[in-house]
């Protein structure tokens, strides 16, 4: 398993969201993987699959909204908040194109 190159945080503007990003390194052109968990888990729930799929591509995990690290909103949570958050986190880092995996809650 290797660990992620860094953990930060990027505010989307209406929360701020904690991340793990794994760099490949290299610049290539390759799209950069996105891995979305599922309710009541965290980023850290795809470590064991990152370097299966990525393939030397970078691959960015988050913690959404109200999980683990990232920020909590004092709004009633909606499902239309997440994918939001998570399209404002690859425009803002500017690592489009993506391939987003998700699982549970992140697939939808």
């Amino acid at each position: 398993m290797t660990s992620p190159s860094q953990l930060r945080f990027f505010n989307t503007g209406e929360v701020a969201m904690h991340y793990a990003h794994w760099q490949s390194g290299s610049p290539n052109s390759d799209p950069t993987y996105v891995f979305i968990h599922g309710i009541t888990n965290l980023h850290q729930t795809w470590r064991w699959v990152v370097d299966d799929i990525r393939s030397g591509a970078d691959a960015v995990a988050v913690d959404l909204r109200g999980h683990y690290r990232s920020g909590r909103s004092p709004d009633p949570y909606q499902f239309q908040s997440y994918p939001r958050d998570v399209a404002a986190l690859i425009e803002g880092l500017g690592i489009g194109p993506a391939i987003i995996i998700g699982h549970s809650l992140g697939a939808l």
